[in-house]
């Protein structure tokens, strides 16, 4: 939208898609990216949001007005949720041995479930590596809270991506800020977490980085406690844009169906940091 309206040299997309009223999404914390799709709005339109995966289609938002998706219960999908914990998890994000999956009838609001699906397709049992909680038990809504395997867990911390995409929203609307990518690294040799934050905004990264740890504190205990005592200052690094978007390029994931991790393993950022190093980044 923003390339149609710089072509055609408009003052929004609405000058050429007047009937322009739904913007359907899914896949991606969509927060972070309002600001900048109002930029380009002539007038309000309506976000939905819908979880569709190469597994099958799950559940979608019915109304702008509620806050989680309609779970989908006649796709021939069995749904089965395992709760998130270190109980059942290891901190490599690896579910263990002994474990207990709820049915839909003994789902509780507000916890993180990894979803397990059977379906008539063929899939047995599968864990498709998704976070989510249900908004409402009574109708089955649920959101996108996070991944497995994406969450930062140095030294007990167990911060998900829940409380990261929180974290970053907070951010761009304390500090007006446009934020279009952000991505983080372990380094457990300083004990501390990297961010890195594509914003082509002036920005003062000391400010951004207060903003963000105290509300990572304010939403986790597990985040506060180690803060207090064993997990460094985490330090940050402000990133054009087009750096993340090159990154994503040069390893063939540019495209609708892609996007940037947002906690990255330990291969991932070795080649992100030798690729910011070969870039100047």
């Amino acid at each position: 939208m923003e390339r149609v309206v710089e072509h055609y040299k408009l003052k929004n997309i609405h000058e050429i898609w007047p009937n322009l009223n739904v913007y359907l999404h899914g896949g991606v914390y969509m927060e972070p990216y309002k600001t900048r799709l109002d930029r380009v709005l002539g007038k309000e339109i309506h976000l939905l949001n819908t979880y569709l995966a190469s597994e099958g289609y799950f559940a979608y938002q019915t109304s702008p007005e509620r806050e989680g998706m309609q779970l989908l219960l006649g796709n021939g999908i069995f749904y089965e949720f395992i709760p998130f914990n270190r109980g059942f998890f290891d901190e490599n994000g690896n579910l263990k041995d002994k474990h207990i999956a709820f049915n839909l009838s003994q789902v509780q609001p507000g916890i993180d479930y990894a979803m397990v699906i059977t379906t008539n397709a063929g899939l047995w049992r599968y864990m498709i590596g998704d976070l989510v909680q249900f908004t409402d038990v009574e109708h089955y809504e649920i959101k996108i809270t996070g991944r497995i395997k994406q969450f930062l867990s140095l030294v007990g911390e167990h911060l998900s991506l829940d409380n990261i995409n929180e974290a970053i929203n907070t951010v761009g609307k304390k500090l007006n800020l446009e934020i279009d990518e952000f991505c983080i690294v372990a380094d457990t040799e300083n004990c501390t977490h990297k961010w890195y934050i594509g914003t082509n905004s002036k920005v003062d990264k000391t400010e951004i980085m207060e903003v963000i740890d105290e509300k990572l504190q304010l939403l986790n205990d597990d985040y506060k406690t180690c803060r207090a005592h064993n997990l460094k200052n985490p330090s940050i690094k402000i990133l054009s844009t087009d750096l993340f978007y090159a990154f994503l390029e040069r390893n063939g994931k540019t495209g609708s169906q892609n996007k940037f991790p947002r906690v990255l393993s330990q291969e991932q950022g070795k080649n992100w940091l030798n690729f910011l190093k070969k870039n100047k980044g």
